[in-house]
């Protein structure tokens, strides 16, 4: 039905995308360092940086992800690569949300939580807000992106 398809997402599409990214830090890290990286998408895009990101081999600068939620967390969290247990991870989402529930991504923050490395993890939550970004947010991104990118 439509609320599983919503809550479970496309993992397949987020897979071949996430197989995508790979190929391009792969072409990237030859031309900048691999912790100066930073991966951050909008909501399915954010699952798919998320996946990117902790399952690539080498330490990535830090993931983000927007009015997101990780739907193959049970499957993605038993596969994480060891350099990225500890990756710096903001997730940001609006109360509002009717597209992607804030509690939807929020279960997905406590999950990421189990397994990594919980003192790197930052959830912010934005009052009012729908399925957008807002100046607030970006904001909260800059301030984080600068905490991380070395």
């Amino acid at each position: 039905d439509r609320y599983q398809r919503r809550v479970h997402g496309d993992v397949q599409g987020i897979t071949i995308s996430e197989k995508f990214v790979g190929d391009i830090l792969r072409d990237e890290i030859g031309k900048v360092p691999p912790e100066r990286i930073i991966l951050g998408g909008f909501s399915q895009g954010g699952a798919v940086a998320i996946n990117a990101a902790l399952r690539y081999p080498k330490k990535l600068g830090g993931v983000f992800a927007l009015s997101s939620w990780v739907p193959n967390r049970a499957e993605l969290l038993s596969n994480v690569e060891a350099a990225n247990k500890s990756v710096p991870l903001l997730m940001c989402h609006g109360d509002a949300d009717t597209v992607v529930a804030e509690a939807w991504g929020k279960a997905s923050f406590e999950a990421l939580g189990a397994a990594l490395d919980k003192s790197k993890l930052t959830w912010k939550s934005f009052p009012g807000m729908g399925h957008q970004s807002t100046g607030p947010e970006v904001n909260a991104v800059a301030d984080w992106l600068l905490t991380v990118i070395p």
